[in-house]
C-alpha cells in the first residue's frame, strides 16, 4: 500500500464509506466468492481448530465476518492500514474476539523482517551453544549446561516481558539472541575448567572473519535479486530461479572471501561436501 498523494485509502473517510455502500455492486458475485473461499478452507482445515488466521488488507471484516461464522472455532486477526476501514471492520465483528491491527502490508512485513533479522544474528550462537555443551557432555558434566540454560530461560523470559509492550513480538527474536549469547558466554567461560586454558582471541578473529565473509555475500545476494526483479517476471518459477541463483552466487562469494580473509576451512568443507 502506497503512502503518496495518489493512496485515498489512509486519509479521510470518504473512500472507506463508498467502499463500504458499493461493495456488493463494484466486487460482482462477492458473497458468492465467499462461499467459495470458505469451502476451499473447510475442505484443508476443516477438521483442525485454533487456527491462527491472518486476514490482510481486511478492510470493513466482511471476509474475517464470514468466515468467523463457518469455522468459530479459530483465532481470526484482521489487518488494515486505513483507521476509517479499521473502524468499521471493528463495528461489524464487535464481541467476536477478532484481533485488529491497523497497519499496512508493508509496515507488517518489514516488522516481520526485523524480526527474522533478529533471529538471525542469534543462530551462531545457537549453534555455539551446540558444540560447546557437547564438550561438557564428552566430560559426563551435565550440570553445568543446564545451570547455563536455566539462567538464559530465566533472562529471556525477562526480556520478552519487559520488550513486549514497546516492540512487540520482536521482543521474542531479540530475547532469543541476547539469552542465547549469555548461555554461550557462560560455557565458554566454564570451558577452561575441562580443557585448560586457550586462545579465546584466536577464535574471535576467526568468527569475525566468518561475519565479514557472510555479510559481504548477503549483499551480493541482495543486489543480484534486485537486479534480476529488472529483467524477470513475477511468475513462481522465475522467484523461485531468482532465489536459486542469488543463493548460489551468495555461497560462492562467501567461499571466495573466507580464502581472501585466511579462512582456509573452507576448503575441507567444500571437499568434504563433495565426497558425500
Amino acid at each position: 500500500m502506497k503512502h503518496d498523494q495518489s493512496n485515498t485509502w489512509l486519509s479521510g473517510s470518504d473512500q472507506a464509506n463508498k467502499y463500504v455502500s458499493f461493495a456488493d455492486a463494484v466486487i460482482v458475485e462477492r458473497r458468492r466468492t465467499m462461499g467459495l473461499l470458505g469451502d476451499i478452507f473447510g475442505y484443508h482445515f476443516g477438521e483442525r481448530t485454533r487456527l491462527q488466521v491472518l486476514d490482510l488488507g481486511g478492510g470493513d471484516g466482511f471476509i474475517t465476518g464470514y468466515m468467523r461464522e463457518r469455522f468459530p472455532d479459530n483465532a481470526f486477526c484482521l489487518l488494515d492500514g486505513s483507521s476509517d476501514m479499521l473502524e468499521k471492520a471493528e463495528q461489524r465483528l464487535a464481541g467476536k474476539g477478532v484481533t485488529f491491527i491497523q497497519q499496512t502490508f508493508e509496515q507488517y512485513t518489514y516488522a516481520t523482517t526485523q524480526a527474522l533479522i533478529l533471529y538471525i544474528i542469534g543462530v551462531p550462537f545457537i549453534a555455539g551453544i551446540r558444540n560447546v555443551a557437547a564438550v561438557f557432555y564428552a566430560y559426563r558434566d551435565a550440570k553445568t549446561p543446564m545451570y547455563a540454560s536455566f539462567i538464559s530461560v530465566g533472562l529471556h523470559v525477562i526480556i520478552s516481558l519487559g520488550f513486549m509492550r514497546i516492540i512487540g513480538f520482536r521482543a521474542f527474536p531479540l530475547a532469543t539472541t541476547i539469552a542465547s549469547f549469555v548461555n554461550l558466554a557462560i560455557l565458554m567461560r566454564k570451558l577452561p575448567s575441562k580443557i585448560g586454558q586457550f586462545e579465546l582471541s584466536l577464535l574471535v578473529d576467526y568468527f569475525v572473519r566468518l561475519v565479514i565473509a557472510a555479510i559481504i555475500a548477503g549483499f551480493a545476494a541482495i543486489l543480484l535479486h534486485r537486479l534480476l526483479i529488472n529483467f524477470l517476471d513475477y511468475s513462481f518459477a522465475t522467484r523461485i530461479m531468482n532465489l536459486g541463483i542469488s543463493g548460489i552466487t551468495a555461497s560462492l562469494v562467501c567461499y571466495v572471501v573466507c580464502l581472501m580473509l585466511g579462512v582456509t576451512e573452507a576448503k575441507d568443507y567444500i571437499r568434504r561436501l563433495f565426497r558425500k
